[in-house]
């Protein structure tokens, strides 16, 4: 029953508010009933089936989620269906069965509309955001890159989650104390510098700790977040604010690697 209900949450929310799955599994029964062509019946029409009744078989699923994927990943399997190219198709089966081109165009008009009309603009609803620069990445990544960057040494450093995703498509001699799978939901590793770094107020005792137990001399804190302790108590200095967030780099790092940064120090 545990692994049934799985199964249609992850339907669900994989079909979210699009009406998308709605239209392929319209577009497969048209096809269904109308298709004649064996190859298409075989290629799209029953594969497309096939994966739908695999998907939903609470045996296979039971395998699958328990010995072969998390159960995060389930809702993978639905990529065998091919969803686009079944509307594809039989909307263009459609529109060559109408009879005159007026009536053609109108169907074809019709299939657009329909399909904008259950859809979002992707550029609108957040998902994209206007590029700042060339790489297409935050500007505060690529300055705290190029501050962190050394060429001699890898520069280890605990930055917020919202640098994660980023800063190593830019720079690759910056390494991470957590990564990735500490910010998807269901992949979270339990890491405790991730739970330092997304808290409410930064603890600073607890931060540094961290820093310097995985080899790391830096830092980087979002400026607008209350801190409890002062990193220069700990041997860490302020070396730049970059928007809303303040680098600081370990003194003993400063002397090492940093020189631009000794008056700093002195």
């Amino acid at each position: 029953m545990d692994t049934i209900q799985s199964i249609v949450q992850i339907y669900q929310n994989y079909s979210g508010s699009s009406c998308l799955i709605a239209l392929a599994l319209v577009a497969l029964l048209y096809l269904w009933l109308t298709e004649e062509d064996k190859s298409v019946r075989c290629g799209l029409i029953y594969m497309s089936v096939s994966m739908l009744f695999i998907f939903f078989l609470p045996v296979y699923a039971y395998v699958v989620m328990h010995f072969l994927l998390e159960e995060a990943l389930y809702y993978r399997m639905l990529w065998y269906v091919p969803m686009s190219g079944l509307i594809a198709y039989a909307a263009v089966r459609v529109i060559i069965r109408a009879k005159t081109v007026v009536r053609r165009v109108v169907t074809g008009i019709a299939f657009l509309l329909i399909l904008a009309g259950t859809g979002s603009c992707v550029f609108t609803d957040g998902t994209y955001t206007r590029a700042q620069n060339a790489y297409h990445l935050p500007r505060e990544v690529i300055e705290v890159a190029d501050i962190l960057h050394r060429e001699d040494t890898k520069a280890y450093a605990v930055l917020p989650p919202e640098f994660v995703q980023f800063i190593r498509q830019y720079d690759t001699q910056i390494c991470l104390v957590y990564g990735r799978a500490s910010l998807v939901e269901g992949w979270n590793d339990g890491n405790e510098v991730y739970d330092l770094m997304i808290a409410p107020v930064y603890d600073i005792d607890q931060i540094q700790y961290h820093t310097r137990k995985n080899s790391g001399g830096c830092f980087v804190l979002d400026n607008r977040r209350a801190m409890s302790g002062d990193p220069h108590d700990y041997g860490f200095t302020l070396v730049a604010v970059v928007g809303n967030y303040n680098v600081y780099i370990m003194n003993d790092f400063i002397e090492a690697y940093y020189p631009e940064y000794l008056e700093l120090i002195q």
